[in-house]
């Protein structure tokens, strides 16, 4: 039984969904309209995803390929590990 958690993600504003990135990483989406990549045994930032034009409400990894999938109210968007903006549905 754990009963306390393992990690604590912290923001300045609210983290309204997060997602497996990695085995060590997850990826949170907050309504500071980014999306960010936390190391899980450290629980550092490694790094933030910006592009959307309002508050997120979704994040998904894809299993197989290099892809996060954010969602807001109007928008989602396919972000490469890399910040390339792959396509705006």
């Amino acid at each position: 039984i754990i009963r306390s958690p393992v990690l604590a993600l912290r923001s300045d504003d609210v983290l309204s969904c997060a997602d497996w990135l990695q085995r060590d990483q997850v990826v949170s989406a907050s309504w500071d309209r980014s999306a960010t990549i936390w190391q899980v045994e450290t629980g550092a930032s490694l790094r933030t995803l910006y592009g959307h034009d309002g508050e997120l409400t979704y994040v998904s990894c894809h299993q197989t390929k290099p892809l996060v999938i954010t969602s807001s109210r109007k928008f989602n968007r396919f972000i490469d590990f890399n910040y390339i903006l792959l396509n705006k549905l």
